[in-house]
C-alpha cells in the first residue's frame, strides 16, 4: 500500500518542532516520489508516510522480540548524505530504557543497541536481521564527538508495528489505565509470598481511573494481559502503547496468594488545562 516508516524526529523541523511541509523518498532505482505524510508519534519517534507508484519494493518484518544478544544485524540509510549504506554488527543488548533519547512527555524508550555502524543521517533508516527482514527502525547513537562509536539504538518492530496501525487509522490518542507499577524485587515478592521476582507489582493507582474502577489495588501483581503472561513492566507498557480510549483489556492478577482476573475498560485522560476550564454556558 505504498507505507513507509521512518522516524518521527526526520521529518520534524528541529528549529520549530513542527513537522515538515513536504517528504520526498527516494528510492533505491533512483526514483524521487513526493510522499503524503500519514502521521507521527514522538512518543515512540516513529512515522509513517505513503508513496504511490508502480512497481514498489517491500519488506518482511521480524518478530523483535526474538532477537538476541550476539545476533548479526545490518543497519541501512544514508549517514552523512553519502547515499544508501549497510553496515554489519551484532545486537549488543535489548531492552535498553532510560536513556533520554526521547524527550517528549510520556515518551516510550525500549531499544535494540547495536555495534553495527550507526551516524548521522541513518535514522529512520532499516535494521535488519540475518535474514533480510526488518527488525527495528535505526533512530540514534550515543557519542561525543557525532560520530560512530559503536553505541546505536534502534526501536525494536514489535513496538513500530502497533503505532504504524494507530497512525494509519488515525487514532493517535491512547487509552489511559491509570495505574503505577514497578518491576517487583526478591523481597517484595517473598514478602507477597510470589513465587517469581520478574513481574510488575503496583505501587500506585490513580483516583477515577479506569484502574480503580476495576478493583486494582496497591501490591497487586499483574502476571497477565489479554491471555499473555507478562514477564516485565516494559512489555506491558508496549501493549498499551498502541489501545486507544474505549478498548477493553483483560489484566491476571496475583493477590493474597490468589490468581483472578479482572476487566478494564481504558478511558481519555483529561489534561489540566481541560480539568481547570469552565463549563459552557
Amino acid at each position: 500500500e505504498g507505507h513507509v516508516l521512518t522516524n518521527a524526529h526526520v521529518i520534524t523541523d528541529q528549529r520549530t518542532g513542527e513537522t515538515i511541509d513536504e517528504v520526498i523518498v527516494k528510492l533505491a532505482d533512483k526514483r524521487e516520489i513526493i510522499a503524503t505524510i500519514i502521521g507521527l508519534d514522538k512518543a515512540t519517534d516513529v512515522a509513517v508516510l505513503q508513496i504511490n507508484a508502480p512497481n514498489l519494493p517491500r519488506i518482511s518484518l521480524s518478530d523483535s522480540d526474538q532477537l538476541r544478544v550476539g545476533d548479526i544485524v545490518f543497519a541501512a540509510g544514508n549517514p552523512l548524505g553519502v547515499g544508501l549504506t549497510v553496515t554489519m554488527g551484532i545486537v549488543s543488548a535489548t531492552g535498553r530504557t532510560n536513556l533520554g533519547i526521547l524527550d517528549e512527555p510520556g515518551s516510550y524508550e525500549h531499544f535494540i543497541q547495536t555495534d553495527a555502524a550507526i551516524n548521522m543521517g541513518n535514522s529512520g533508516g532499516a535494521l535488519l536481521d540475518s535474514e533480510g527482514r526488518l527488525a527495528g527502525i535505526n533512530t540514534a547513537i550515543y557519542s561525543r564527538t557525532g560520530g560512530n562509536i559503536g553505541i546505536g539504538f534502534a526501536i525494536p518492530i514489535n513496538t513500530v508495528k502497533g503505532v504504524m496501525g494507530m497512525l494509519i487509522i488515525g487514532k493517535t490518542e491512547r487509552g489511559w489505565f491509570g495505574a503505577h507499577a514497578s518491576p517487583i524485587t526478591a523481597e517484595e515478592a517473598l514478602e507477597l509470598n510470589y513465587p517469581e521476582s520478574e513481574r510488575m507489582l503496583i505501587k500506585g493507582v490513580d483516583k477515577d481511573s479506569p484502574a480503580e474502577q476495576s478493583g486494582l489495588q496497591i501490591n497487586d501483581i499483574i502476571t497477565g494481559f489479554n491471555k499473555e503472561s507478562i514477564t516485565s513492566l516494559s512489555i506491558f507498557r508496549r501493549k498499551l502503547l498502541t489501545l486507544i480510549p474505549g478498548q477493553e483489556i483483560h489484566l491476571t492478577i496475583f493477590r493474597d496468594g490468589k490468581t483472578f482476573e479482572i476487566t478494564s475498560t481504558l478511558a481519555r485522560k483529561i489534561t489540566a488545562e481541560e480539568s481547570e476550564a469552565e463549563p459552557a454556558s
